[in-house]
């Protein structure tokens, strides 16, 4: 809702970043690396990608750790913004009830 300084927040468009962030979060469990198919036949072949996997499932703990924090504060956020609004029109309401009930 705008105010007089032109401040205002788009609720919707809030929801619908944190809706992105959460289909994001979503695909993260897709990016998850698997033990190889099969053999990889060199030693040294095969430990670079046991590290690689192992550095890989870190690196998306982490930023799925990440992406959540930004999911729930999104979340969060917005719930303030509206618990805020609704007290700013019941304070409002009050006002022009001539501060009689509400």
């Amino acid at each position: 809702m705008a105010r007089a300084d032109g401040f205002s927040v788009d609720l919707g468009a809030l929801a619908a970043a944190r809706a992105g962030v959460g289909d994001l979060l979503s695909g993260l469990d897709g990016a998850r690396v698997g033990e190889p198919a099969g053999e990889v036949g060199h030693p040294g072949l095969a430990e670079a990608v046991a590290e690689f996997r192992d550095r890989w499932a870190e690196g998306i703990r982490e930023l799925s750790a990440a992406v959540s924090a930004i999911h729930r504060q999104l979340g969060e956020t917005i719930e303030e913004y509206r618990r805020s609004d609704q007290q700013a029109a019941r304070a409002l309401d009050r006002l022009l009830d001539g501060g009689h009930g509400g």
